[in-house]
């Protein structure tokens, strides 16, 4: 659709408007932190809608987005695959995938202000919010078929219960698949609908220390972490509630969470 900003200066009353001139339609935005350039994915590309292609404002003024030699303004388009997927800030820009290819856009200045390099072809985010960088450097994905990590390059990210992940979702929803963090303890943690659910309710987690994955049936439609201005990490449900995580015993109802712990088979080693 269109891209929408909203000015909170003009105080609550005053709805969001499309920003001008830009892209009449688009897969997604992001903001390039270097040179505060407003960046549009899957971008009509002024003649006709290109879910390829990847355009971009003057810098500091969303408003220009057609090049000339007095802005910054431009664009540049994925070679592989038939859309753009989604987009991570990551360790000095953003790791871009389409549905068959993994790039990465970073600003460089001069004349091309971002480069678009292409550092996988295979490896893709399976929904627009599958992929979170966690602090260290590395981001994390999920893909239509396995998990991975970008660190300047697309790694296999091994999963013990890879497995029954796959065989547990429910694809035609795979789009609401997303990924948070909890960095007090150093999980990445994805939000999917298994089997025939219509609205998240299971997730898989993994610890980047120690590449411990474990499962759950914790319902999130959307996450943040904490923060130096959010005490705990939060996660809404689809009925409307917000829960703070990490914090206490209970779950939003009278009693004490449950748990289970269940092993697979183990193996000790000779001697």
């Amino acid at each position: 659709g269109k891209i929408y900003g909203w000015d909170a200066s003009t105080g609550v009353g005053t709805r969001a408007s499309r920003v001008s001139n830009s892209p009449s339609t688009a897969l997604g935005i992001f903001v390039s932190d270097i040179n505060r350039t407003l960046v549009a994915y899957g971008a009509h590309n002024g003649v006709a809608d290109d879910p390829l292609n990847l355009r971009w404002s003057d810098a500091e003024d969303d408003t220009v987005w057609t090049a000339a030699a007095t802005n910054t303004a431009g664009s540049q388009r994925c070679e592989v695959g038939n859309e753009i997927i989604g987009a991570i800030s990551t360790r000095g820009g953003h790791l871009v995938s389409t549905d068959a290819a993994c790039y990465f856009f970073n600003y460089v200045g001069g004349q091309f202000i971002f480069e678009l390099n292409k550092v996988a072809t295979g490896p893709s985010m399976i929904s627009p919010r599958s992929g979170v960088d966690a602090d260290n450097g590395i981001a994390y994905i999920m893909g239509p078929e396995g998990f991975y990590t970008f660190d300047g390059a697309i790694g296999d990210l091994p999963c013990d219960v890879q497995s029954y992940v796959y065989t547990d979702i429910n694809r035609a929803q795979a789009f609401k698949i997303h990924a948070g963090t909890i960095r007090q303890f150093n999980e990445v943690i994805w939000f999917y609908c298994s089997g025939t659910a219509v609205e998240i309710d299971r997730c898989v987690v993994v610890n980047t220390t120690d590449g411990t994955w474990w499962l759950g049936d914790v319902s999130r439609t959307s996450w943040l972490d904490s923060s130096v201005v959010l005490n705990y990490p939060l996660g809404t449900k689809a009925d409307g509630g917000i829960y703070a995580h990490e914090y206490g015993t209970t779950d939003g109802t009278t009693g004490s969470i449950t748990y289970t712990l269940e092993s697979g088979d183990m193996q000790i080693g000779d001697g």
